[in-house]
Formats: C-alpha cells, structure tokens, sequence
C-alpha cells in the first residue's frame, strides 16, 4: 500500500444566463451528458457564481440566451457587471479554460449579442476559449438545436482530449438490447452503513491509497469497481461487501487481530468444526453481516489493519437482471 495525494477531480462547471428557461435546460443537458463521460458536473444560473469563485475554476461552459434587442438575461447581469468592471485585469482568469454557447434569432439586428458580449470579455480577463463561440439560431433552415448539436460534439471532443479519462474508463454509449438479455449492474453500499464501518473500524475515509499486488497471480479489480488511487470511503463504499454474511474463515483471521482473550475464544470457537452450532446460530440463521459482527467485538475492531480488510471482506458482486420488454410500449406482445 502506498498514500498518495488527493487526484484532481473532474469537475465541470456549467453557467447560463436564461430569460425563458431554454438555455438551462441545455445547460441541464450538458450535465447529464457530462455524467456519461464521468465528469463531476455543478449547473448554475451566471449570476449565481462570484468573480472569486469562477477565479479557481479550471473550466466553465456559458449557455447565454439574448433576450429583447441584445440585452443580457436577468440572471446574469449582476455577474457581467462585475466581470465587465475587473476587465482592466488581463490575468483575472488565466487559469480558466470557456466555451461559449449563444442561443439567439438571426432575425434580429443584435444577434447572440450577449454571448458575443460575454465571449469577448472572457478572452479580454485571461480566459482561454477551448473552442470557437457556437451561435444558435431559431431561424436556422435544419431547426434550432442543429447548431447547438455541432457546436456540443465539438466541445465533447476537445473536453476529452483536454481532460484524459482515467485509466480504465470509457464513455458511456447508448447501446442496444433485445428482451432477455442481462443486464449487469454494480451495486454500492448505502452511505450510512459506509459511516458506520468507517467509524467502527476508527478509520480516516479521506485517507488515500493504491493498491498493487503483491504476487503475480494477484489481480487487481477493475477501474470501475475500485479506482487507482481512491479514498478509503470510496473503497468501503464501492468494494467491500460489508452487509454480507461472514464465513468462518472470517473469524479465524480476526483472531490473530486481538489483544483480547475473551473475544479470541469467541473468534476461534466460530471457526472451529466444534462450534458450527455456535457459528450457525450467531451469524448464519439471524443473517448477521459484516458490519454488525464488527460492531459486536468492540475490543478487536480497531485493531484490525487497512490493507487486511481485503482478506477479511469479499467484494461487492454485480447483480444480474434479465431485460424484458414493456407491456406499456409494446401493448400485446410478450
């Protein structure tokens, strides 16, 4: 095991600037979409985030309608004033990387002036464009979302060639599927059960490890399972089956753990072949878990090593469901 510093996180902020709700509810769909490229996603109105805060940011995309002739929607102008009132700093967003989104009518004579507004001053503060402005238009002959959809495959194309997927990862496709295929999902602890362990256990969950096999034939778990570095939260809530039933193996590995003799009887009597009665009547017929055995034997449950936990505790297996079609969609068929 190695301790290594907290990965950057993937984050993506996406701001917008909506008088009739069209521009949130793109914004709102780039962040769905975000989540299929395991982006960690926070849509805000523009006038909802401060100068200071946009400062840190790494990235941002701006959705920007134009309402009446050329003027900003309300919930962005207190946050253009502000930006327009630093402009004399170049260097205010140096570190910020922008796309900008216009949705307008070419109709009018002030066309996306908002978002060409914005776009400008960005640039003018130290912001780097990761793509050209896109320019929406209600009055474009292939409908209004056609330039919105060119101008969102070009931004998913460079945002992934700027921020690398991990190792492991790809993006989430639509795929196809007939009735009676399996579908396999990956199920996670809830978070009140990972606190409890956590705090049993008297472990640090923001505490960061990486896991590397100490033996040829050891295997490390996927990516998506267990991501290389992670938390210790993360590993207990992702990994460790804590809510299974212990085998008695289980309890043999705990005894070699405590300092404490009446709890090292108790753990060596559940492994033994003599006290299957006991082991039965403890664990097995009340489906006792993980997490509340270690909750019972509160003089060994410290004492127990990180890494060891791998030992002691079975992974999370994925749950296999069967795909059935929709009497609903597909009325009289079966």
């Amino acid at each position: 095991m190695y301790i290594l510093g907290l990965p950057e996180r993937r984050s993506l902020l996406i701001l917008y600037g909506s008088q009739t709700g069209t521009a949130e509810e793109i914004a709102e769909r780039i962040s769905r979409e975000a989540l299929r490229y395991f982006f960690c996603p926070i849509v805000l109105s523009l006038n909802d985030i401060s100068i200071d805060d946009l400062k840190e940011k790494q990235c941002a995309i701006f959705i920007v309608a134009t309402t009446g002739q050329g003027d900003d929607p309300d919930n962005m102008k207190l946050f253009f004033e502000s930006l327009w009132n630093c402009r004399a700093d170049r260097t205010l967003l140096q570190n910020l990387n922008f796309a900008v989104l216009g949705l307008g009518d070419s109709s009018y004579l002030k066309f996306n002036f908002a978002a060409k507004r914005l776009n400008k001053l960005l640039s003018i503060v130290g912001g780097k464009p990761l793509i050209n402005i896109g320019l929406g238009d209600d009055q474009h002959e292939l409908g209004p979302d056609f330039i919105c959809d060119q101008w969102l495959k070009e931004l998913w194309e460079k945002l992934l060639n700027f921020f690398k997927l991990p190792e492991g990862l790809c993006p989430l496709k639509n795929y196809t599927h007939k009735p009676g295929d399996v579908l396999m999902l990956q199920p996670q602890n809830l978070d009140r059960d990972v606190d409890e362990f956590i705090s049993i256990l008297g472990l640090d969950p923001n505490k960061m490890f990486t896991l590397i096999p100490n033996s040829s034939d050891v295997f490390l778990p996927p990516i998506h399972v267990l991501p290389q570095p992670c938390t210790i939260r993360q590993c207990v809530k992702q990994y460790f089956d804590i809510l299974s039933i212990p085998k008695r193996y289980f309890f043999e590995l705990l005894s070699f753990f405590t300092n404490n003799v009446d709890e090292k009887e108790k753990f060596l009597e559940f492994a033994s072949s003599e006290g299957q009665q006991d082991y039965y009547d403890y664990c097995t017929r009340p489906r006792r878990s993980i997490l509340e055995v270690l909750a019972d034997f509160p003089h060994t449950n410290k004492n127990i090593p990180f890494d060891y936990l791998f030992d002691l505790i079975p992974q999370i297996k994925p749950r296999a469901y069967s795909i059935a079609s929709s009497s609903m969609t597909l009325p009289g068929k079966d």
